[in-house]
């Protein structure tokens, strides 16, 4: 009987914990959401002289933080960077690529903040130089009807 107890609680808290880290990637999938809605205007991304322009394929680094990334967003294809695969995408663009990454988020002021870099990356003699210029500070705020954290907005800085 104990063996059984245990066996159920085992798999309970196994269940639990995937349903968290699945929970858990959702405010991240929204902030690479609303990232892809600031390139669209920041970059004028859907019209260019009146035509659509092909949207650039997001490098994104793997985090041990966000479980799951969708391949694509708002049209834009992800690729995520690990530790086996950087350096032959890095190889097979030259050596060069503009690597996002997500930060984790930040508390502040009530406020939940996840920043979101896109670094230039040279791969030089194996050895990978990240450069930055920029990024997006995604803002969410708890709406304590909808009991969720909804996104407040979306700011752009550079350096």
């Amino acid at each position: 009987m104990k063996l059984i107890t245990i066996i159920v609680a085992l798999v309970f808290g196994i269940y639990q914990a995937r349903c968290q880290d699945r929970e858990s990637d959702k405010i991240y999938w929204t902030a690479l959401d609303a990232y892809t809605h600031y390139l669209d205007s920041a970059f004028n991304i859907n019209n260019v002289n009146g035509q659509s322009v092909t949207k650039r394929t997001i490098y994104l680094k793997k985090q041990d933080y966000i479980d799951s990334v969708p391949e694509k967003m708002n049209g834009y294809p992800i690729t995520l960077l690990t530790e086996t695969n950087y350096k032959k995408l890095y190889r097979d663009h030259r050596k060069s690529l503009i690597q996002t990454e997500i930060l984790p988020l930040k508390v502040a002021d009530s406020l939940l903040q996840i920043t979101i870099i896109p670094y230039h990356g040279k791969l030089k003699a194996n050895h990978l130089h990240l450069g930055v210029s920029n990024g997006v500070n995604v803002i969410f705020y708890y709406h304590c009807e909808k009991r969720r954290f909804l996104l407040k907005e979306v700011k752009g800085w550079g350096i």
